[in-house]
């Protein structure tokens, strides 16, 4: 325009004088030439924060993630959690003896979790209708609840009916082998009969022995020796795994019933000074007769 050539690698310097040397002519005074400043260039952190606002929430959800797992990771961090261990550490091992009262909030919260771990519910147990053990109430459903199919449960030879004499015949239990005295099964048992399969300790695997006279029920700790027909050792039943089962031999021997039942003292006899030494402790001899006699 005013016939000024300026390399644009050209120096501050020499840009200035070369046009202060420059002399307008009547041709340059027809054009005016308007100076504006320029937009200082932004830094790398305003550019970056530019760029951060133009993202949506999602993307900025991924950024702030990946920092954070790369801060876990980074030596700062295990250092600062290092320290923070070391100082709760030393802070649990400070001890006040004696220790301060518990406060009322704490009691309560003892006496509550007591009182829910001893209830009732918790405890009572009941026998399981198909396969007779104990087992909690917790873990057990009602019979009239269940609507599992009992079918696979009828077996024959397993249950007989009660004899009140060698003469009486020898008559099975029609239906299912199960004691009808109990009203709840236990949640194994229901499950395998859900599934049409007999439960592994089923009264109708050859566990059936029927209700237990009245003599027999209540018997103390030397009655239940004495009436035992077999004294065990040891026994060992079975060792099971995933792959294999092994059976093991039950060591057995058998009691001499008949001659503890003839030197048993028998009911109000007297009796003499060494008798009396060897009968401490009192048992009953119907109970005994019944158990020796009784036709199994």
């Amino acid at each position: 325009m005013h016939n000024v050539t300026i390399s644009s690698k050209s120096p501050v310097a020499e840009v200035l004088e070369v046009l202060s040397a420059h002399m307008c002519s009547l041709r340059c005074s027809q054009f005016y030439t308007l100076f504006t400043p320029e937009k200082p260039a932004l830094t790398s952190s305003e550019c970056q924060a530019k760029w951060y606002k133009g993202l949506s929430k999602a993307d900025k959800k991924k950024i702030i993630k990946k920092k954070y797992i790369k801060f876990l990771k980074g030596p700062t961090y295990k250092i600062k959690r290092s320290k923070e261990n070391k100082s709760t550490y030393q802070t649990s091992k400070i001890t006040n003896f004696p220790p301060k009262p518990p406060s009322k909030k704490l009691i309560h919260r003892i006496i509550s979790g007591f009182c829910e771990d001893t209830h009732p519910s918790k405890l009572l147990e009941s026998g399981c209708a198909v396969c007779g053990q104990l087992t909690k109430l917790s873990d057990m459903l009602k019979r009239s609840d269940t609507s599992s199919n009992l079918e696979p449960l009828i077996r024959e030879g397993v249950s007989r009916t009660e004899r009140k004499s060698e003469h009486d015949e020898i008559h099975e239990l029609m239906g299912p082998v199960i004691d009808d005295d109990c009203k709840y099964i236990c949640k194994t048992c229901n499950k395998s009969l859900d599934k049409g399969k007999i439960p592994t300790n089923a009264l109708c695997n050859g566990f059936w022995l029927g209700k237990i006279p009245d003599k027999l029920a209540c018997l103390t700790y030397v009655e239940q020796l004495l009436i035992s027909r077999v004294r065990h050792n040891h026994c060992i039943i079975k060792v099971a795994s995933g792959w294999y089962k092994m059976h093991a031999n039950a060591i057995t021997f058998q009691n001499p019933v008949a001659k503890i039942y003839d030197t048993c003292v028998r009911g109000h006899c007297k009796h003499g000074r060494n008798e009396s030494y060897f009968a401490r402790v009192v048992v009953t001899h119907f109970c005994f007769l019944f158990a020796f006699f009784l036709d199994l």
